[in-house]
C-alpha cells in the first residue's frame, strides 16, 4: 500500500493538487509509524485499519 501511496503522491504533485498531496502524506506517515511500531510489514487488513483510524481522527477534528 505504501508504494501505491508514493505513486499517488507523485501523480498529485505533477497535477498540482496540493490538498491531495497533503492528505496522502499524512496517510503515508501513519502507515510508516504503524509499520515501525509493529517492527514488520503490515498486512492489508492492518493497513486498512490504520487508514480508517486516520480518517476518523480527521473527521472528528473537522467537527470541532
Amino acid at each position: 500500500m505504501l508504494e501505491r501511496i508514493k505513486a499517488e503522491i507523485k501523480t498529485s504533485l505533477l497535477a498540482g493538487d496540493r490538498f491531495r498531496v497533503d492528505a496522502l502524506k499524512l496517510a503515508q506517515a501513519a502507515l510508516m509509524n504503524a509499520r515501525i511500531a509493529k517492527t514488520s510489514d503490515l498486512t492489508a487488513e492492518e493497513a486498512a485499519a490504520v487508514i480508517q483510524k486516520e480518517i476518523k481522527k480527521r473527521k472528528e477534528a473537522a467537527e470541532m
